[in-house]
């Protein structure tokens, strides 16, 4: 990102704010305290006022208005500022009457804007200033208020005792004895309150309203005199007066107060709409210039904030964020250090609330903003929705309670603050608080409007230089998933009272039992491990009697090494196991089994939240719980997958467990779905679980290895072909194999290569044994492997020359063709192919070893190694055809328990008809040819 500074290094701001000495009254001003003298200095004092006031187009409108009516006796004699609550009216009536009560400084004022100059009026006249406050007056009636204010209440005294207004325009212009403004601050307010006091046939409102008419004549038919009111909006009346409106109309029913309240608008507006020009002090798009003048002091570097403004603008435009043309460079400068997003979020929306003063209310947050972004130094370039902090308790109470939405407490509390931060943990880019916190002030809008913000607002509201918009789609994901109360409508989220159907789920995980998780993640691994290649799959390991059938035993805990061991000495019973080669191990990623766990008590949860009586009859409710759940199991699917990718087995040569993760990259993992695949595919990638072995390796590898039928094979001369079988499954040190079919396949293909003979049953001739040899055979389960050299093989009987029914006939002799004789084929002997596989320590030898044995088992290579060993001034020479490996490891085993230290330097070819590059490769290998 490009190096830009924060706003507080590039803002000079008052002392209230760097030092959190902030009063409401700075930015909340009342006319009766003004004129009381109780508001706070900034509004006191004229010159403190006119310094912190940017002028408006049409606060200027209304000040030049009034000095060509008051110094020419120009343009309209009435204005009227329509706005709702908080628009900047009273701060425009407070204008005119500083700069009219204040002439020397008033004139520095108008010079300072050229208006002089403009409109050819070089000072601000002499006028009398008469301001009213319709909510704090002293006498009953509007005129006499205005005569008391005039300091002539006797002139009108008898009207205002009798509640009867003047009729006579004279009488009001009498109250003129020279140039005079006259500011009515909230008259409407009045009315309201007049329309529930009788008098006569009438009310005091119908005749306030007649008095209102006769005011405007007078003031229009006098020079030099100008009548100022402002216009309440219909909503803020009724909010703010509701209550003592109530009392005085005796119990009406609200409908009815509000339609008093509209008829009183709506007849204020017409009695003055004749003679009267409207104005709306502050235009939307000038309040990024009123809140930049009131909060920021000066810049301490107008270069570097044009820099951030640029930064910041280049970028929404690269990324195609500025959905709104009117987000222009220079609407960006004017709201600076504000993102422009935020203030029209506070003027637009949060301000359509009544309790939020539009401009007051943006003011005194903002100002809490600042302060909380300065005391704390945050790391902020531009103040943006997602810079809002909703933890700070004030900057809460202002944005829940003061705005009589304490109910949203606990949507701040629980979605806004504890669930985003919770999503933040996990990612490097902190997005969530701020997105959730945009959600949240776009969710603060009058009840009659919709609602939400868009993802693209969200995007181009909170991303800064270098921020990927992509990942705002990743996070409001995961907060529909999470959050309670957030909600979403026409592709706009935002957040609402009532918890949604996350939170239903979240009520009904508590009642989810660990027995309910158990029962899931089972049914969801059964769908997993499928049956195939005669591999059963066994889930309670009081199943695992002894049996020499090859399983797959999946524990739902993780497992040790010495755990594999105990189970593989000991059976459920607790009698010593004979067939330890026969079990493969399966258990969790303790890590990703937990995330199982949470999917699976999530699909239980939504299982039960879809009886729940509170959302079967909302049909959109069933929708989405459905989507939810085909998610959740998706979910645990894949957890279930991914965690039970943990792998135990025994080694090949040294019979060691090994437990260790499939790597999900794995060919064998991405190229199916069903576990039990995997786990076989993944051992046979190994070399440790074989589909089919030499019959070389049935005499070196498993007849010499296994004491019980080495013996037998050696001093008897054969062995019982299911004993073969039942050895690979009994002894550690060799591989897994599928099932006995393999060792079929082998004996065939050694009785053809004529390495053993092959009888069904024994026949004992000689010392030797009927058997066959050097051909094809059917094998039998039950049938015997003999000793090449006991191979006992029945000459053929001769045929006799005569038999005695032979009959002799003559044959005349016929005459062959000759045929050339055809050229003997030489018989092509197939190349073999050397690998030189260097030696040079301890572990290179064993390790080598190791795999010699996996290599000979699996296919028919021949080795020749030659080693030598020096330890304590003695060489140790090897030289061995390999055809007993273990042998030769228990021999250099001895030699260096003897030895301690030694110094192994050798060589090992490896001859074999197949190409085993790949192999060799797959177990680190290097060689030369």
């Amino acid at each position: 990102m490009i190096d830009l500074r924060n706003v507080w290094e590039v803002c000079e701001f008052s002392d209230e704010i760097k030092y959190g000495k902030l009063d409401r009254k700075k930015f909340a001003v009342e006319l009766y305290d003004v004129l009381s003298g109780e508001a706070d200095e900034a509004y006191l004092d004229p010159e403190k006022f006119l310094k912190n006031t940017y002028l408006t187009s049409d606060m200027k409108e209304l000040l030049v208005g009034a000095l060509k009516r008051l110094a020419k006796n120009e343009g309209s004699a009435v204005y009227v500022l329509d706005t709702e609550f908080g628009g900047g009216k009273t701060h425009s009536l407070l204008l005119l009457y500083h700069v009219f009560k204040n002439r020397d400084l008033g004139t520095r004022y108008i010079q300072e804007y050229d208006i002089d100059k403009e409109y050819g009026i070089l000072e601000v006249p002499d006028v009398d200033v008469i301001a009213i406050d319709c909510r704090r007056m002293e006498k009953e009636t509007l005129w006499g208020e205005l005569a008391h204010a005039f300091g002539k209440y006797e002139a009108l005294e008898k009207y205002d005792l009798k509640k009867i207004p003047p009729t006579n325009i004279d009488e009001i212009r009498n109250l003129f004895t020279k140039p005079t403004l006259i500011l009515i601050d909230e008259l409407p307010v009045h009315l309201v309150t007049a329309s529930a006091v009788k008098v006569g046939g009438t009310n005091l409102m119908e005749l306030t309203l007649n008095f209102l008419t006769v005011l405007s004549s007078a003031v229009s038919t006098t020079s030099n005199t100008l009548l100022v009111l402002t216009l309440t909006g219909k909503q803020s009346m009724y909010e703010k007066y509701v209550e003592d409106v109530k009392k005085r109309l005796k119990g009406k029913e609200k409908s009815k107060i509000f339609d008093t309240i509209e008829t009183v608008h709506e007849h204020f507006t017409s009695s003055v709409s004749r003679q009267a020009q409207f104005l709306i002090p502050v235009r939307d798009v000038e309040i990024y210039k009123v809140i930049q003048k009131r909060l920021i002091k000066s810049f301490n570097n107008e270069s570097e904030a044009k820099k951030v403004v640029e930064a910041f603008y280049k970028y929404y435009d690269e990324k195609g964020l500025i959905s709104d043309p009117k987000y222009s460079k220079e609407i960006m400068e004017m709201a600076y250090p504000f993102h422009p997003f935020l203030i029209d979020v506070l003027h637009e929306r949060v301000a359509t609330i009544d309790k939020f003063n539009r401009t007051r209310g943006a003011l005194w947050l903002l100002s809490l903003v600042l302060h909380y972004i300065y005391k704390n130094k945050i790391d902020c370039k531009l103040v943006t929705t997602g810079d809002i902090p909703l933890d700070d308790p004030t900057v809460r109470d202002t944005l829940t309670s003061q705005l009589g939405r304490s109910e949203y407490i606990n949507v701040v509390n629980t979605d806004v603050i504890e669930k985003a931060r919770k999503l933040d943990e996990n990612r490097n880019v902190k997005f969530a608080e701020r997105i959730a916190r945009t959600i949240y002030l776009c969710s603060l809008i009058e009840a009659a409007k919709i609602p939400g913000v868009k993802p693209y607002e969200i995007k181009f509201a909170i991303c800064k230089p270098g921020d990927d918009p992509n990942i705002v789609d990743e996070v409001l994901l995961e907060m529909e998933k999470e959050f309670w109360y957030l909600y979403k409508r026409n592709g706009a989220y935002y957040f609402w009272k009532e918890p949604g159907i996350n939170k239903v789920i979240y009520d009904y995980k508590k009642e989810v039992t660990d027995e309910e998780i158990e029962n899931k993640i089972i049914s969801t691994l059964k769908s997993l491990f499928k049956v195939k290649d005669k591999v059963k799959v066994v889930w309670d390991q009081s199943d695992l009697e002894d049996k020499e059938d090859l399983r797959i035993f999946v524990s739902l805990e993780p497992l040790t090494e010495d755990d594999i061991e105990r189970i593989l000495s000991i059976t459920p019973s607790g009698k010593p196991r004979t067939y330890k080669n026969s079990i493969i191990f399966v258990c969790p990623d303790k890590d990703i089994f937990e995330e199982a766990r949470n999917s699976a008590r999530e699909v239980c949860a939504i299982e039960k939240a879809q009886k729940d009586e509170r959302i079967k009859p909302d049909k959109s409710k069933i929708k989405e719980l459905r989507k939810r759940l085909e998610t959740a199991k998706g979910e645990l699917t894949a957890n279930c997958f991914n965690a039970f990718l943990n792998i135990g087995y025994t080694l090949v040569g040294t019979g060691a467990v090994r437990i260790e993760d499939i790597p999900i990259a794995d060919e064998s993992v991405r190229k199916t779905e069903n576990l039990a695949d995997v786990v076989v595919n993944y051992l046979k990638s190994k070399m440790q679980l074989l589909e089919s072995i030499s019959p070389e390796s049935i005499l070196d590898q498993v007849i010499m290895q296994v004491n019980v039928i080495s013996k037998e094979f050696n001093e008897k001369g054969y062995v019982k072909v299911e004993d073969i079988y039942k050895a690979i499954r009994q002894d550690r040190r060799l591989p897994y194999i599928l099932s006995g079919k393999t060792i079929i396949e082998a004996v065939k293909s050694g009785v053809e290569k004529e390495l053993f003979g092959y009888a069904d049953e024994l026949e004992e001739v000689d010392g030797k044994f009927k058997a066959k040899i050097g051909k094809k055979v059917k094998v039998s389960w039950d049938g015997y492997i003999i000793r090449k050299d006991l191979v006992y093989v029945e000459a053929p009987k001769p045929k006799s020359k005569h038999s005695p029914v032979d009959i002799v006939t003559p044959v005349e002799p016929t005459i062959e063709p000759v045929e050339e004789p055809k050229p003997v084929e030489e018989s092509v002997t197939p190349t073999k192919q050397t690998y030189k596989v260097s030696i040079d320590s301890y572990e290179k030898l064993t390790s080598t070893l190791n795999t010699i044995l996996i290599l000979k088992v699996s296919g028919g290579i021949e080795c020749d190694m030659s080693v030598t060993i020096e330890a304590d001034g003695d060489t140790i020479s090897i030289e061995s055809n390999l055809s007993d490996v273990n042998r030769l490891k228990r021999l250099i085993e001895s030699i260096r328990s003897t030895y301690g230290q030694t110094k192994i330097s050798g060589e090992l070819k490896i001859s074999s008809e197949e190409d085993i590059s790949e192999e060799l490769k797959r177990y680190g290998f290097r060689w030369s040819s």
